[in-house]
């Protein structure tokens, strides 16, 4: 017999099997959830995506295992309507980071993860990496509209709809809505979708959300005035330049982004950083020159590997990491001081792909220091020579 044997989430360590009806997303058959779901947002998702997440699931159909690992973690998610929500999934894994534990499922059924807002989407891969550079393009092409316009487009609202709705109802709903008519709806096929519960977001995520299931994204017109559905593009970037910060050399950051982001076109000219690629890439940078810990997450084999370009205090540096990885940072501060090591000198850390330890060993060899697990607690001394 077909079983989910548990769900784990930091609030609590397992969750019974018991998936009796609710949220099907893009996925016919069940009625919409008696109550409105609690969705992390903002701050409080970014902070949950770092959290440890579990699953054990045997022949658990996926829109089943998607249901009750998004109530578990208060995450929304979205499964494209070309995706089968009935195939079955086999995967366990334990102590992962929830961004981390998305990939992984991603990863089991072939498909892709991406994140428009506060929803991740699992569909195939290549409309996965494009959903969110689609979403953030639009945004910047409403930004130049007029503000009278520009604020029906951006303004945020929860999104519900009952069980059997059609794509295309959910499209004149948006354009009621928003009071902007949508052309282009006979280009959506009849289709029949199961409810649906996610959190805020405004017109350009949800019909971004909607038209990547049918290869399309759209185009709003120069006064605003009507939006019209069109093809998805094959490549989808974004460009953005940015002022470096004092003391920053050009060259090394150019070098070290393209080592990091190779799908990115970096360069530097007219004394500026300019960055083409997808919204993720560019998110990546913005972390690297505010001085926030710019990482990468690559999943393999079912291990978080990280990648992370930065210069930094060496001191500020490890209680940040810690606190990313969940650890107390203790410092042998005597043996510190003996040694002649300042933690308030900058260290350069490059690596690609490499475990939590291996990353705060990285960070911590330029500066002569090490340091010694016990649990949880780490605590950081002088290298021996």
């Amino acid at each position: 017999m077909s079983q989910e044997t548990a769900v784990h989430s930091p609030e609590c360590h397992r969750l019974a099997a018991l998936l009796l009806g609710g949220l099907l997303l893009a996925a016919p058959g069940r009625a919409i959830a008696a109550k409105p779901a609690t969705w992390l947002t903002g701050e409080k998702l970014r902070n949950q995506l770092d959290q440890k997440a579990g699953v054990t699931w045997s022949g658990v159909p996926l829109r089943q295992a998607l249901h009750s690992f998004s109530a578990a973690q208060h995450v929304a998610i979205m499964l494209d309507r070309r995706v089968d929500p009935e195939q079955k999934i086999e995967l366990t894994f334990d102590d992962q980071p929830l961004d981390a534990a998305l990939k992984l499922i991603a990863q089991k059924m072939k498909i892709g993860v991406g994140q428009i807002g506060s929803t991740f989407y699992f569909g195939p891969e290549a409309t996965a990496r494009r959903v969110r550079t689609l979403a953030a393009l639009r945004r910047d092409e409403v930004l130049k509209l007029p503000i009278a316009e520009r604020s029906k487009f951006l303004q945020q609202h929860v999104w519900r709809w009952d069980d059997g709705v059609s794509p295309r109802e959910l499209l004149a709903g948006l354009a009621t809505e928003c009071k902007t008519p949508i052309d282009g709806l006979d280009q959506i096929p009849a289709d029949l979708w199961a409810a649906g519960d996610l959190p805020a977001m405004n017109f350009l995520e949800r019909l971004t959300l909607i038209a990547a299931q049918f290869d399309r994204t759209f185009e709003i017109t120069a006064d605003g005035a009507r939006v019209k559905l069109v093809a998805l593009p094959e490549s989808v970037e974004i460009s953005h330049s940015y002022t470096l910060p004092s003391g920053v050399r050009p060259r090394e950051v150019v070098t070290k982004l393209k080592a990091a982001l190779p799908e990115a076109n970096v360069d530097f000219g007219d004394g500026k950083l300019q960055v083409r690629g997808r919204a993720e890439d560019l998110d990546f940078v913005a972390d690297l020159l505010s001085g926030r810990p710019a990482k990468s997450t690559t999943v393999t084999g079912g291990k978080k590997v990280y990648s992370l370009t930065l210069v930094k205090p060496v001191g500020d540096f490890i209680k940040a990491l810690g606190a990313k990885f969940e650890l107390e940072v203790k410092f042998d501060t005597a043996a510190i001081e003996a040694a002649g090591i300042s933690l308030k000198q900058e260290v350069r850390v490059d690596v690609k792909e490499v475990s939590a330890d291996d990353l705060l060993q990285a960070v911590l060899t330029p500066a002569g220091l090490t340091f010694d697990r016990q649990g949880k607690t780490i605590t950081v001394r002088p290298a021996k020579k």
